[in-house]
């Protein structure tokens, strides 16, 4: 929801006089189209040579990267900006909404003490530098409303969606006026959204019409967007399902919208198709709801516990290098002798692991050979009377033209795609994506690339050539397109990265050579 607020700010204050106009165009496709945004970002953060401007870049970096559920991005760039920020003459507005896009993110990955401790830190800000302003108030109580919103609490979060209102209907710069208007008009949704959750459709859709009233053409296109499937929803609940199909129908294949957004329009026509006797329209939609709901606890869910470590683990080493400068500090050579000991057995500790976990892959992959088949065919053969009863003869099908594809080593290919395999086994990415999930037990990012650094740590074992070949080689032959891409997936999958991977097996390798 923040990034609805920020993109409000945005879209009516993207014509700086002193800025250079690739970060106006930053800012205005900061949530509407984020993935240029954040070319554009990067680009400014690369090539330009002002601290300023690459201050504000980094800010935007962190709404665009959280628009698209990218929260380990959206939290490193904002922590930038705050560093950043703090260093130049900015504005009060600049450093709160940055602070608000750190707080949502904060939120969003479960660190929640954290994501309050920013709001009081962020209020008392705006207490302290730009009291009178009304509009930044709204936007921190309409960001503690969404918080409150996710835990549930319900009564507790129309009451801070009143005061945010409160606060912008006191804003009378005409300089603001549409920023004004647009903060009014999303508030109005959002609180139409609390309604639904209340199951009081009637007031649900007065401030859902309400926000659709209040809605011009310069009204923020993505918000405009989110009421019309709040609307479609109150049609369907309401059995009025013409006049949810005619609203959702051409919302159901915009991408820009995100998967809980997707499965609210997808149930929302399941249930409209279901009244007007629809079975296949129905059915169509079911297999969606079944598609977005496997994305979003497949894939958001680990990310988001992945995310949580990294991001848990960075705060960590800032809080334990202040500490351990501290130390230094007051206990001199003592404290870098018993910390020289510490890192010593660390690194030795670490290198005992990597040597244990090198032999696991060795085994493992002895076995496989051993045994003449792969692991998943060995899984299939165990499990064929549950695989009957779990596949029909379509998707059955399917999986067979899965174990092809792997035998013929295509997942080497560097532009492969969910939508490419899907034309590649005559079928539709959502049900492809489906069926990899149930059979596989693994997304389709992940069983890609399973596979992708199987078949290469099998050819490294094989040829000792590769041995001696660069990781951006070894990266290029697995189908991966960078070199950090590449040793990031290997590391996460076998649990150390290629460079150890290739010195243990070099080792191994002139050890046995020794003893022949």
């Amino acid at each position: 929801m923040i990034a609805l607020f920020i993109s409000a700010f945005f879209d009516c204050n993207n014509k700086i006089p002193n800025w250079k106009t690739e970060i106006a165009r930053q800012k205005e496709l900061s949530v509407s189209e984020a993935e240029k945004s954040i070319t554009i970002g990067l680009n400014i953060i690369k090539n330009c040579n002002s601290d300023s401007i690459k201050a504000h870049s980094y800010s935007t970096l962190g709404l665009s990267y959280y628009s698209i559920g990218d929260y380990l991005n959206s939290f490193r760039n904002c922590l930038k900006a705050q560093e950043e920020l703090s260093k130049h003459k900015i504005s009060t507005d600049q450093i709160v909404y940055n602070n608000m896009c750190l707080i949502e993110t904060y939120y969003r990955i479960g660190l929640i003490d954290r994501s309050v401790s920013e709001i009081k830190k962020t209020i008392a800000l705006i207490e302290e530098k730009d009291p009178e302003n009304n509009s930044l108030k709204g936007m921190i109580y309409a960001v503690y409303a969404n918080i409150l919103l996710d835990q549930k609490k319900y009564k507790e979060t129309l009451l801070q969606y009143s005061k945010a209102l409160q606060y912008f209907n006191k804003v009378n710069d005409p300089k603001q006026l549409e920023t004004k208007m647009n903060y009014i008009t999303q508030l109005n949704s959002e609180t139409s959204n609390v309604y639904m959750l209340l199951n009081d459709f009637k007031k649900a859709e007065i401030y859902a019409n309400k926000a659709d009233q209040l809605m011009t053409t310069s009204t923020n296109y993505y918000i405009s967007r989110i009421n019309n499937i709040r609307l479609g929803t109150i049609y369907s609940r309401t059995n009025r399902p013409q006049e949810a199909i005619k609203i959702l129908e051409p919302l159901k294949d915009d991408k820009n919208i995100e998967p809980p957004f997707q499965l609210d329009i997808h149930e929302s026509l399941y249930h409209a198709y279901k009244e007007i006797g629809d079975d296949i329209k129905s059915e169509r939609e079911k297999l969606a709801i079944v598609s977005v709901r496997s994305l979003m606890s497949t894939q958001q869910s680990q990310a988001l516990k992945d995310i949580l470590v990294k991001v848990d683990n960075e705060l960590n080493r800032k809080e334990q290098q202040h500490t351990f400068l501290q130390i230094i500090t007051v206990a001199g050579v003592l404290s870098s002798l018993i910390i020289t000991y510490l890192l010593f057995r660390k690194y030795n500790v670490r290198l005992r692991k990597e040597g244990e976990r090198y032999q696991e892959i060795i085994t493992n992959l002895e076995s496989q050979i051993h045994n003449k088949l792969p692991v998943e065919v060995c899984k299939k053969i165990k499990n064929e009377g549950a695989c009957k009863l779990e596949f029909t003869k379509t998707e059955l099908d399917i999986i067979e033209r899965l174990d092809k594809f792997e035998a013929k080593k295509r997942f080497l290919k560097k532009d492969l795609t969910l939508a490419v395999l899907a034309v590649e086994l005559n079928t539709n990415a959502s049900y492809l994506s489906d069926i990899i999930n149930r059979s596989k037990n693994k997304n389709f990012n992940t069983y890609i690339n399973e596979l992708r650094i199987d078949y290469i740590i099998k050819e490294i074992c094989s040829d000792s050539k590769l041995l001696n070949y660069k990781i951006s080689h070894l990266a290029d032959i697995s189908g991966f397109n960078s070199h950090n891409t590449f040793a990031l997936v290997f590391k996460k999958i076998t649990g150390i990265s290629p460079s150890t991977f290739i010195e243990q097996r070099k080792a191994e390798t002139e050890k046995s050579m020794i003893y022949k």
